[in-house]
């Protein structure tokens, strides 16, 4: 189980949640990047204290689209965000605007869908890991009026609360409500990553006022397993291990033989273009067709 809190600037910074709740370290943390077109205020700080602290991190992004285009617009002043900053999220979730938002811009389920599958197309075309955020009824709702499609393809971040419950006791609970459990019944294929289940965590017989979520995953590897549905197995992503198939590099230029015989592990997709490295520095930029993925 991993043990795991979400923030924004309505928190505190992660360095001092951390100072405060004593004797509680999360697994991982949550951290919301931006909202609308602007960026979360405490972002770049969250950031740096999960990197201080050697803490994983899953970032979202905290929606107003009303459409498909503006969704777009949204993700790619994330995704500009990430690549300015060097930023290394575990995934990227998305998080729309609530029920009454939606009633008042006449957003309806399949609209809802259209506009939350385009975010996170967009962010998987740059190569990472994304998941929706959305409470189980709405989950319920999305998946009998619009079908599961969406779910096929990306990941659910669920919130069902069970405030007051300790970290400890939801692995008895198999890491899922009954709601929760019902809903995956009906609708298999939802596959649900991490579920937030209170809004005021509870460590050592004191509440915060901090978002808790877990993931019944040990090593992350689900986030990895799962990316857009069904790849195919020579799909690269950034984190993945490679061979290159030629000494010819992206650029046109002919590099020594030793590349023919290293691994290296890719830290930048661009369209074709894909930054590889060892554990050494950078090595160069190969075109996406000319790498092979291996396991390590």
């Amino acid at each position: 189980m991993k043990k795991m809190i979400d923030i924004s600037h309505h928190n505190k910074y992660l360095g001092e949640i951390l100072s405060m709740i004593q004797g509680f370290f999360p697994d991982a943390v949550i951290i919301r990047a931006g909202y609308g077109t602007h960026f979360d205020k405490k972002v770049t700080r969250n950031i740096e204290d999960a990197e201080i602290n050697n803490i994983p991190y899953v970032l979202y992004w905290y929606s107003y689209a009303d459409n498909p285009q503006e969704a777009e617009e949204e993700a790619k002043i994330f995704y500009n965000a990430i690549i300015v900053n060097s930023w290394e999220p575990l995934a990227v979730a998305y998080d729309m605007e609530g029920d009454t938002y939606k009633e008042e811009n006449k957003i309806t389920i399949n609209k809802w869908a259209d506009i939350a599958d385009t975010f996170c197309n967009y962010i998987e075309r740059q190569a990472y890991y994304t998941m929706i955020y959305a409470n189980v009824d709405d989950l319920r709702e999305m998946a009998k009026k619009s079908g599961t499609g969406v779910f096929k393809r990306h990941a659910v971040w669920c919130a069902n609360w069970q405030n007051g419950a300790q970290y400890e006791e939801l692995s008895k609970m198999g890491y899922k409500t009954s709601k929760m459990k019902a809903l995956l019944e009906e609708y298999p294929d939802i596959n649900i990553m991490i579920w937030q289940f209170t809004n005021g965590i509870y460590i050592n017989g004191e509440s915060y006022p901090i978002d808790g979520d877990v993931m019944e995953d040990t090593n992350f590897q689900r986030i990895k397993d799962f990316s857009h549905g069904k790849l195919e197995d020579n799909d690269i992503r950034k984190g993945d291990f490679v061979e290159v198939k030629t000494q010819i590099d992206y650029n046109g230029v002919k590099n020594d033989q030793w590349v023919m015989y290293s691994i290296f592990k890719v830290y930048e997709i661009k369209g074709d273009r894909v930054v590889i490295g060892t554990s050494s520095g950078i090595t160069g930029a190969w075109k996406k067709s000319d790498l092979k993925k291996v396991k390590v």
